[in-house]
């Protein structure tokens, strides 16, 4: 009787897999040297924000990007970021990762109004004209006066007498302000005096002698300037017991001298 011996490969392919691994799927070791750069890199800069795009170096395959605790992306470009330090973390294919911190810089704007050229208009019309020149900036300004919507125009037209906050804006959002004014005809000898001279500088009110300031005398009535556009204003000046009163074209005109800069003209 013949017998045929039967290989026993169990042993043999046991200790095969042991020293060369019997895994179906490669196994993928992380390099030491997979980093993360800056390739490009925007400042934050008044209402515009900041960016950052980076550049990975000894990944396996793709990698995915992470601001901080927020979820993996595709992109390798990070916008709309405050002023301030953050850490980016970057994954590749093998889920190896790396990380880098970045700081977004906050970079002041040289944005500045250069002038505000005024042209003057009766008081009781709405003549004057304003005009802005700025410069600095990102261009692209926007241009408004008190609290009005910003418009594309430089130029104001149809202005009233006063005083006027001007603001330019640039396309990055930042803002410069002055004020200007527009002046008026009104002049303190040809009619805010007489005004006064008629209605305050009276007998029983501002005169010499009593215990108030004498508005014969300018000087009191230039350095009371604002007090007196104020109680004209409100109309508490004269006062209603006086039986005397100022018509809203005196008003106005007194207002529109003190707005000018209370000038002895």
């Amino acid at each position: 009787m013949n017998y045929h011996a039967t290989p026993r490969w169990g042993a043999g392919l046991l200790l095969l897999c042991f020293f060369a691994s019997c895994d179906d799927s490669e196994e993928v070791s992380c390099n030491e040297n997979f980093a993360l750069s800056i390739a490009s890199q925007s400042p934050a800069r008044c209402e515009s924000t900041g960016s950052i795009t980076l550049i990975p170096q000894g990944q396996n395959g793709n990698v995915m990007y992470r601001l901080g605790s927020q979820t993996f992306q595709i992109s390798n470009t990070f916008d709309d970021l405050e002023a301030g330090s953050y850490q980016i973390t970057a994954q590749d294919e093998a889920g190896c990762e790396t990380t880098l911190a970045v700081t977004v810089d906050e970079e002041a704007s040289d944005l500045a109004i250069t002038s505000a050229t005024t042209t003057s208009s009766d008081c009781l019309e709405s003549e004057g004209s304003l005009t802005v020149e700025a410069a600095g900036g990102n261009p692209g300004y926007q241009y408004r006066i008190n609290e009005e919507a910003f418009q594309a125009e430089a130029e104001f037209t149809s202005l009233s007498p006063g005083e006027y906050t001007v603001t330019v804006q640039d396309a990055d959002g930042c803002a410069s302000e002055t004020t200007a004014v527009v002046a008026s005809n009104i002049s303190f000898s040809g009619t805010v005096q007489d005004i006064i001279s008629t209605n305050c500088a009276v007998t029983g009110c501002h005169v010499a002698g009593s215990n108030i300031p004498d508005f014969s005398d300018k000087n009191n009535v230039i350095a009371r300037a604002s007090g007196i556009k104020a109680r004209t204003g409100a109309k508490s000046m004269p006062p209603p017991a006086s039986g005397r009163s100022l018509t809203d074209d005196q008003i106005a005109q007194i207002a529109c001298w003190v707005d000018d800069g209370a000038n002895d003209n």
